[in-house]
């Protein structure tokens, strides 16, 4: 039998932007997920659907200046709160997209910092021009890394700044190592701190019904969340990963 992975419980929520809910978004198993519009618009960011396939309900894209405009750090900034119950490494990713033909360097990165700290330039890689994807890389100096941050248990505050015209940002995922398929992009957001009840993501799934096993689904650890024994339930599933498939919403008949 197919196993069905639950990765998150939370609110129900079918909204645009969602406001300024301040509330922190919870790790689960060493991952956060986070729309980019679960901040409230700041500075010139700007609010876009028009480049496909985008994930949640749009993308922020920062238009300041012309085309080849670099705006300081601090500027426009956008403020994400995680909660963090597993300590570790968290690497650091956002899916974004950059396609300026004249040159790729260009219109290809935000600011980005954690509690407070130094921002730090982190690029789309050349190589990803032209496609949403979470291809990025932090330059400190002369540096170029893979984005990380490593993280107590508590609560941070993850913050974008703009920078360069045109970068445009879709969702963010901090993950420790031993997460599986950590940029797979149809993973539900996190649940906020205080959510209750089932969330229902608008993640391009299909609507399915399969009755008699879905009253038991297993988490990603394998530990069994649902046995309800009740027949029949809609269930929102994300595209099949081999023989799993992931849902990101339940809904009992």
């Amino acid at each position: 039998m197919r196993k069905l992975i639950v990765f998150s419980l939370s609110v129900l929520v079918l909204s645009g932007i969602k406001g300024a809910d301040t509330r922190p978004f919870l790790e689960q198993n060493g991952l956060v997920v986070m729309e980019v519009e679960s901040s409230p618009l700041a500075g010139d960011w700007k609010l876009e659907n028009s480049v496909t396939p985008y994930l949640g309900t749009c993308y922020y894209t920062w238009r300041r200046g012309g085309a080849t405009s670099i705006t300081s750090a601090g500027q426009g900034v956008l403020s994400y709160k995680v909660k963090i119950s597993k300590p570790g490494t968290y690497n650091f990713r956002f899916r974004s997209y950059h396609n300026y033909p004249a040159d790729q360097t260009q219109q290809n990165d935000t600011w980005v910092r954690m509690d407070s700290g130094n921002w730090v330039k982190c690029y789309q890689v050349n190589s990803a021009s032209g496609s949403w994807n979470f291809k990025c890389t932090f330059e400190i100096g002369h540096d170029h890394v893979a984005p990380a941050y490593q993280l107590t248990a508590g609560t941070h505050t993850l913050q974008l700044s703009g920078r360069s015209y045109g970068h445009s940002v879709d969702r963010i995922h901090l993950y420790t190592d031993d997460v599986l398929n950590p940029e797979y992009p149809f993973y539900p957001e996190s649940p906020r701190e205080g959510d209750t009840g089932l969330r229902l993501v608008k993640n391009n799934a299909a609507l399915h019904t399969i009755p008699g096993v879905c009253g038991i689904a297993y988490d990603i650890t394998g530990r069994k969340v649902y046995d309800t024994g009740r027949k029949g339930c809609y269930i929102f599933v994300a595209p099949d990963q081999g023989n799993n498939n992931i849902i990101s919403h339940v809904k009992y008949k």
